[in-house]
């Protein structure tokens, strides 16, 4: 069988010229053509739009991030408090976030109801007074299961302090700033603690007297 050549047939079902339709294929094929084109670019401008969006969102939160670190409360809902009796200052990871830790020997603390208190380290953390407008540094081991920071006020007199509370509340005093005034309120101390050295308690030397008589007044009796 011979194929004949399509130059200058007619369309069998249309009668029209090849050529004509031809011609009219190409502004439908290049419709089709500038068609697709124009999805995908409105594809890669989707793409590139959550792009940016997704990095101007990470800058965000590093933004918030940095923000939170700079003003974050040391202890987060719980505030930091100082503790006499405390052998040493301790807090927990979650106190301390984006603080690398040195390695500690501590063996681990017990918890009140006798748990066991892991230790995961130790760092030295740079805080402020929000009532003084000053900074100021202290040595904590960082352990887990601890609600809130506990400075220890054995450690802070160690470190050549002077802590002095009231009923009112407590402040801390360079040693060699407070001596000569604690020199001179010792003549009217009421109660002497001593100290066997860094990280042991205070104690007391006392004997047990007679209880003291019963004060009555209107039938009530009190002690």
């Amino acid at each position: 069988m011979q194929l004949l050549s399509s130059e200058k047939c007619r369309h069998a079902h249309s009668g029209h010229p090849v050529e004509d339709l031809q011609d009219e294929r190409e502004p439908r094929e290049q419709l089709r053509r500038s068609s697709e084109t124009s999805k995908l670019e409105e594809y890669h401008a989707v793409i590139n739009a959550e792009v940016t969006m997704a990095n101007l969102a990470e800058e965000l939160q590093q933004d918030t991030n940095a923000v939170d670190g700079q003003s974050a409360k040391f202890g987060g809902d719980d505030s930091l408090i100082w503790d006499s009796g405390a052998g040493r200052s301790i807090c927990n990871k979650k106190h301390v976030p984006n603080y690398e830790l040195s390695h500690s020997d501590h063996p681990g603390f017990s918890g009140p109801s006798g748990e066991r208190i892991k230790v995961n380290g130790r760092t030295r953390v740079h805080f402020t007074d929000e009532n003084l407008g000053t900074t100021a540094e202290a040595r904590f081991i960082v352990a887990d299961k601890v609600t809130r920071p506990i400075l220890s006020g054995g450690e802070i007199n160690d470190c050549g302090n002077i802590t002095i509370s009231s009923a009112k509340g407590a402040f801390v005093v360079s040693e060699e700033t407070a001596r000569e005034a604690c020199e001179a309120l010792m003549p009217h101390a009421k109660l002497v603690f001593s100290r066997a050295g860094p990280g042991r308690l205070y104690e007391h030397e006392s004997r047990l007297l007679p209880q003291p008589a019963l004060f009555c007044f209107r039938g009530r009796c009190e002690h």
